[in-house]
């Protein structure tokens, strides 16, 4: 938790714009209270990575994972650092959109501040985190389960999504969710 505020406080110094995202980053209502995070997760915008990088590397971090061999969107890398542990750095979200810089934007046009380790840091608005942890665990589950995902984590009283068995095409969401940049 602490790596948060320590991610901040450096982009903050440098005037770098990260967005946390996924495990503390998220209110109660997506991250459950009891779950415990490993690493801390940055959306950082896609023109200040590498300068990012490069603070991170000078100041005792190392490369476990670099975005051609991260994964096979080529998203993230991973970072370590002796004291602080693990982190990824995302220079975009796989699902959101074909023009990195332009999503960021869009995310960070709605972004709000959450305190993390008593820091104020740069988190995506609810419905952005919302649809964050959607991409992000549609690549890890069967399609079925990716479903009542999708419905568990969007039903809430502001969305009027229901998700009470009913007929085959239930999984009509409504209100219409954001259209994002193609």
């Amino acid at each position: 938790m602490l790596a948060h505020a320590y991610f901040q406080r450096l982009a903050n110094l440098h005037g770098i714009d990260i967005l946390h995202i996924k495990g503390y980053a998220f209110n109660s209502e997506i991250f459950k209270p009891d779950r415990h995070s490993t690493d801390a997760d940055l959306l950082v915008r896609p023109s200040h990575v590498d300068t990012f990088v490069h603070i991170l590397l000078a100041d005792g971090w190392s490369i476990q994972a670099h975005f051609d061999t991260g994964s096979v969107f080529e998203h993230a890398m991973t970072l370590y650092h002796e004291s602080w542990g693990l982190t990824d750095i995302h220079r975009f979200f796989p699902g959101l959109g074909k023009d990195p810089e332009r999503v960021f934007q869009q995310l960070w046009s709605a972004h709000m501040q959450r305190e993390i380790a008593h820091r104020s840091c740069a988190v995506p608005s609810v419905l952005d985190s919302r649809l964050i942890v959607v991409l992000h665990r549609a690549r890890l589950v069967p399609p079925i389960t990716r479903i009542l995902s999708i419905c568990a984590i969007f039903s809430t009283p502001t969305t009027g999504l229901n998700c009470a068995p009913a007929p085959p095409n239930w999984i009509l969401l409504s209100p219409t969710p954001p259209q994002w940049v193609a």
